[in-house]
């Protein structure tokens, strides 16, 4: 899809100049009514909402405000692309700016759509620095030059953009009902079933290692090694990784396989630890980290069921009550194996596991609406705003 522009009024200007970098901080939260906290593993890439945050009062050391209508950008590792558009009031990292625009020139709702282009994350790629943890700075930001079209056209293409947006959103969400449809599915067979442990129906436990590698993803043929957030919480994410340096220290035996089902180690949140997912392909370039552990299931249960029963209300309950740890939160392989799974007959199991595949069909289908939603927003952005 093309928006055949007219770019003839478009105007080339600065980001400094049209946009200012807030940093406003808040010590007082209770008296700024502020309950919500924003890191930068609550901004997923490619997404726009924030749908996840953490409480104020668990305590934090950030104080820099967020206000709904502000763009949010992880400065950070910026090839992450962590990009948000603030819909409420929170505290946030620090290494996340807080971009509020000028709308006498730019519109809120087309900022972050302007963040989110190419173009934008060559320049902050560019000027990133550091080797473990690379930052781009606030006045290397601002020098970032762009066509800025007419407000008229900004709120044109911006209400184009926000209706993908809104798609995107709805397919998602119903892509989180049918997965909790799922794991409604294996409660129900569980009901009646007798108790057991997770060691009933795993093998073994395959642990990763930690070999050197870079701040930097693998490209193409390029090893590497997976970084916690891989093992996303709905699906498996491959780009989540980290360049090895020396290809003497991968094993094969460490590669991921379709089929596989991995599980989080430790994490600095409680619900992350042991968070499951189900590898779709093979990655052979790919290698667990120590971070990152693969559960091998006994012959007679299938990877899906053991990912459901991971998933279940019972075994997540089960983990927030044995981790251990203040800051990093962590988990062992014998607590992992000793959580609560019912004991299910063969009969059972074939009834989940076609009942586990029907649902995942159609939570497939959707997620493809999804992907496509995604792509159309990447071609747009490159219509409007250029890039390769």
């Amino acid at each position: 899809m093309t928006l055949s522009l007219d770019k003839s009024a478009w105007r080339r200007v600065a980001f400094g100049d049209v946009v200012l970098n807030v940093n406003e901080t808040v010590r007082d939260f209770e008296a700024a009514g502020i309950d919500r906290v924003i890191a930068m593993e609550h901004m997923n890439p490619g997404e726009l909402r924030i749908s996840r945050w953490g409480s104020s009062a668990d305590g934090t050391t950030f104080a820099r405000r967020v206000k709904p209508g502000q763009t949010l950008f992880g400065k950070r590792r910026a090839y992450q692309r962590k990009v948000a558009y603030a819909e409420f009031d929170a505290i946030c990292s620090g290494d996340i700016y807080t971009f509020e625009a000028d709308e006498s020139r730019i519109l809120g709702e087309f900022l972050p759509f302007l963040v989110q282009s190419n173009e934008f994350f060559a320049h902050a790629l560019g000027t990133s620095a550091g080797s473990l943890s690379p930052r781009t700075n606030w006045r290397d930001l601002a020098h970032f030059e762009f066509d800025l079209p007419p407000l008229d056209e900004q709120k044109r293409i911006a209400d184009l953009l926000w209706t993908i947006e809104g798609a995107k959103q709805t397919a998602k969400s119903v892509a989180t009902e049918l997965m909790s449809l799922a794991t409604a599915t294996f409660e129900f067979a569980a009901t009646s079933a007798t108790p057991g442990r997770l060691a009933d129906w795993v093998e073994r436990i395959d642990a990763g290692r930690s070999p050197r590698a870079s701040a930097e993803p693998a490209k193409g043929g390029e090893l590497g090694v997976l970084k916690v957030s891989a093992v996303g919480h709905d699906t498996f994410k491959p780009g989540e990784n980290k360049l090895l340096l020396n290809a003497a220290e991968f094993r094969a035996y460490d590669s991921i396989r379709a089929g596989d089902v991995l599980v989080t180690r430790a994490n600095a949140i409680v619900d992350n630890v042991a968070r499951p997912c189900l590898v779709d392909g093979d990655y052979p370039n790919l290698m667990l980290s120590d971070k990152t552990l693969r559960l091998v299931p006994k012959s007679g249960y299938p990877a899906r069921v053991l990912l459901a029963a991971l998933r279940s209300p019972g075994y997540r309950s089960y983990v927030r009550e044995v981790v251990n740890g203040t800051e990093a939160k962590n988990i062992s392989q014998a607590k992992i194996l000793a959580g609560p799974v019912p004991t299910l007959s063969e009969d059972k199991i074939e009834q989940v596991t076609n009942a586990l595949s029907a649902l995942d069909a159609a939570i497939s289908s959707v997620n493809s609406e999804a992907r496509a939603l995604t792509a159309l927003t990447g071609s747009t952005l490159l219509d409007v705003f250029g890039g390769i």
